[in-house]
């Protein structure tokens, strides 16, 4: 193992979760900041003509193998000078603001409006941040939890996604930086969110995600990456989507489904997963982490899920 993968294991790979939020004023600071050059140096990634004049905002949510940037910043060039061991890794860029241009020899799947997925490679990839006032939402991903999902080999450019589908994924990530790394529970949930939201954004810019004219798709999708909001119903469903309640509703009945019935399978689901992950955890901090009000709720939807008795045994 590499300097460079000791002192990332050393820093996060012990961590459930570690938050922060940096903020330099050029190329000096950056030097004197020991933990930024410390993390920059660990990710693999290199800063060049760093505005003296502009600050540089960065806020990180990381968890072992997945990381969460958000970046603000003034004109800068970015590089990830990839190598043998940064095969396994991937990356998603995501451009909130300003003027951006992504480039790499190798492949680069691209999305209007400025979705990026770089699959594993060795091929250096630049970044140029071309305006004054820029802002990147950057995630890095091991190659495995996208594995599942079809991708092309070869450098494609989808045509535009609805903005609407991108809405509640930027919304868990913004949530997502303000977690309080000392005080926040049962990480291993948020873990799993991050990695679902993660994967509906590769699928998204992949093109292999919901259209606007499938209403039933995109509440599966919004199901899935929210599941644990206890808000979450049928009103409150087809408002996120733009559709009315009983439009929702027959899209579901027309397929033998129900939104209900979905959203509590997702919910079943993630309450055996982080059973089988914790098992220290109460069925009342399960019941918490996966959107029921209670424990008693918890049980009951799993004895009227199909097979009761055996979801009943399997946590």
């Amino acid at each position: 193992m590499s300097g460079r993968r000791e002192d990332w294991a050393r820093t996060f790979d012990g961590l459930d979760f570690y938050a922060a939020r940096l903020t330099v004023h050029g190329s000096r600071a950056l030097a004197a900041n020991t933990g930024l050059a410390n993390y920059l140096r660990a990710a693999n990634v290199v800063l060049h003509e760093l505005d003296d004049n502009a600050p540089l905002r960065l806020r990180l949510a990381q968890f072992p193998q997945l990381s969460f940037v958000r970046v603000a910043m003034p004109a800068i060039r970015m590089e990830w000078p990839r190598d043998a061991q940064s095969a396994d890794r991937a990356a998603i860029i995501i451009i909130l603001g300003g003027r951006i241009h992504v480039r790499t020899e190798g492949a680069l799947l691209t999305r209007e409006p400025g979705l990026f997925y770089i699959p594993p490679g060795t091929e250096p990839l630049w970044i140029d941040v071309l305006d004054t006032d820029n802002e990147v939402l950057y995630i890095s991903l091991p190659a495995g939890l996208v594995a599942d999902i079809p991708l092309a080999t070869a450098s494609a450019h989808v045509s535009s996604v609805d903005p609407s589908l991108l809405t509640p994924l930027l919304a868990f990530t913004t949530g997502l930086f303000a977690v309080d790394s000392e005080q926040a529970p049962l990480m291993a949930p948020l873990r799993l969110v991050a990695e679902e939201v993660t994967r509906s954004l590769v699928r998204l810019i992949s093109g292999d995600a919901p259209t606007r004219d499938n209403p039933y798709a995109r509440a599966l999708d919004l199901i899935a990456v929210e599941y644990h909001a206890q808000s979450l119903r049928i009103a409150e469903i087809a408002r996120r989507l733009g559709v009315a309640p009983r439009t929702l509703q027959a899209e579901f009945a027309r397929r033998g489904d129900t939104v209900s019935g979905a959203l509590r399978r997702a919910r079943v689901s993630e309450a055996r997963t982080l059973r089988s992950a914790n098992p220290g955890l109460s069925m009342g901090e399960i019941a918490h982490a996966t959107g029921f009000g209670s424990a008693s709720a918890l049980f009951r939807a799993l004895r009227d899920d199909a097979g009761d008795r055996e979801a009943l045994g399997a946590i």
